[in-house]
Order: C-alpha cells, then sequence, then structure tokens
C-alpha cells in the first residue's frame, strides 16, 4: 500500500507528494474526492479503483453499507488469495468504525 497525499489547502502544499496530481487524473480520480482508492497489478496497471458506487460516485472511507458491499467487492475481484474470512474481517472492522462513529 502506498499513500499518496494531493489536493492540500495552500498552507499545506509542502506535504504533498510530487506527480501525484497526474497520478490521480490518469487514474480518473481527480474530481472523485478522497480519499480515492487505486488497486494496481504487479505491473503498475490500473485494475480497480474506487468509483464504484451508482453512477461511478467514490466509495473513499466506506461507511454505508452499500460502500462497504463494493468494498468488498473489489477485493474479490482483485485479491483472489484473500479468503472470504478476511474480506469479512476487513469488512466488519469498517462496520465497527463507523459504528463508533455515529455514537
Amino acid at each position: 500500500m502506498v499513500k499518496l497525499v494531493t489536493q492540500e489547502r495552500d498552507e499545506k502544499k509542502d506535504l504533498e507528494n510530487p506527480g501525484a496530481d497526474k497520478l490521480l487524473q490518469s487514474w480518473n480520480g481527480a474530481k472523485s474526492g478522497l480519499p480515492f482508492l487505486v488497486i494496481l497489478n504487479s505491473r503498475g496497471v490500473k485494475i480497480a479503483d474506487s468509483n464504484r458506487m451508482a453512477g461511478g460516485k467514490n466509495i473513499g472511507t466506506p461507511a454505508s453499507g452499500p460502500e462497504i458491499e463494493e468494498f468488498d467487492k473489489i477485493l474479490k475481484d482483485t485479491a483472489p488469495r484473500m479468503t472470504a474470512e478476511q474480506r469479512a474481517a476487513i469488512c466488519a472492522r469498517f462496520r465497527e468504525l463507523n459504528e463508533k462513529k455515529r455514537n
């Protein structure tokens, strides 16, 4: 996993990774909102991104049931060696974190 910083406010522009904005644009994420997730294969080719909601909207950090379900589909599609139990644990953690935010 690599985190790239982009689209910072003027006073935080120095935190941005050089070239991250160009990568974000090349992955069709410039207008998606942040966080924007991209899955690359071993050759660095994009095989999935988080623009999976209705109308191509960004999942962001999965919070709602439908967002978590789409995130699970991304994992299933792009990480074939990940077990259903491993994916379920990740999704359960998102549900837990979002439940804490509501309380």
